[in-house]
């Protein structure tokens, strides 16, 4: 049996942001999952590297695929309906024109690492929460516990990306083959 739609998270699950993190501000942010329990100092260096992040689009460029962003990609494709790319990026105030080279880069990425023919209306990049697209038999796969929370709150289904081999599990679970 087939699942409805998954939508998979692109910085940190499919993408290795925490090491172009590290290339871009010396620190990898892997400290800021859990936003509820920041310190103050937490707080200091996730401005760093968003600014940093702000004044360097090409960031999203230069993220390396994990080893297994391709298969995991692929087993979803065979257990849901529907593959959905969903990531959420918000510009500074006033710089719409830096949301749309971000959404460029990262539809760039999509089709280098992905799927080139992958249709651009299955990759969704918004300022928008991601639970707003929650819904029903729409599953999320996302390495934020909170972007997971919040989602199953509005009713789909959620997968926190730990690690790889819990996730190919899950996955698994669901109806996939093992590669």
């Amino acid at each position: 049996m087939k699942h409805k739609t998954v939508y998979l998270d692109m910085d940190g699950t499919l993408a290795d942001f925490a090491s172009a993190a590290t290339a871009l501000v010396g620190f990898s942010g892997a400290e800021f999952k859990d936003l509820a329990i920041l310190s103050p100092a937490q707080k200091q260096q996730q401005k760093i590297l968003f600014d940093a992040i702000d004044n360097n689009p090409e960031f999203f460029k230069n993220e390396q695929p994990y080893f297994y962003s391709r298969e995991m990609y692929d087993m979803c494709r065979e257990v849901f309906d529907e593959v959905i790319i969903l990531s959420n990026y918000r510009a500074p105030k006033g710089r719409h024109n830096l949301f749309n080279k971000v959404r460029e880069y990262k539809t760039n990425w999509v089709h280098q690492y992905l799927d080139d023919r992958l249709p651009k209306s299955k990759i969704i990049i918004t300022e928008s929460p991601k639970y707003n697209f929650s819904d029903l038999g729409r599953w999320l796969i996302d390495d934020m516990p909170q972007n997971v929370s919040k989602w199953v709150y509005h009713g789909g289904e959620g997968i926190v990306f730990d690690n790889w081999d819990n996730v190919k599990q899950k996955i698994l679970q669901l109806g996939g083959k093992q590669k």
